[in-house]
């Protein structure tokens, strides 16, 4: 499967500590609890001032890892395809 970069590390999967070495501690979080749509432990991280949201799963013996990413302004990151908040609708579909 493919899953897009947001500036040069963030996708599908980074650990938590490699989050925290970017990011610094989360300015929220929603403390885990089980999903069991997922079956397993699920915690929600927010940089709400960067405008980054991330869902974190459980993973046996590993640091959580990312399965979903929310992005709003004011994120002022792009992905490995160039796309940003504000991208033209047409940049973004052809990308």
């Amino acid at each position: 499967e493919y899953y897009d970069t947001l500036d040069h590390w963030l996708t599908m999967y980074t650990s938590e500590d490699l989050i925290v070495e970017k990011l610094g501690s989360p300015e929220y979080i929603v403390p885990e609890e089980f999903w069991s749509s997922r079956s397993t432990e699920v915690a929600i991280w927010e940089y709400e001032s960067k405008g980054i949201k991330m869902y974190l799963e459980a993973v046996p013996e590993q640091s959580m890892q990312v399965f979903s990413i929310s992005l709003q302004w004011p994120y002022e990151g792009i992905t490995s395809k160039g796309i940003q908040i504000g991208s033209p609708i047409a940049e973004v579909r052809s990308a």
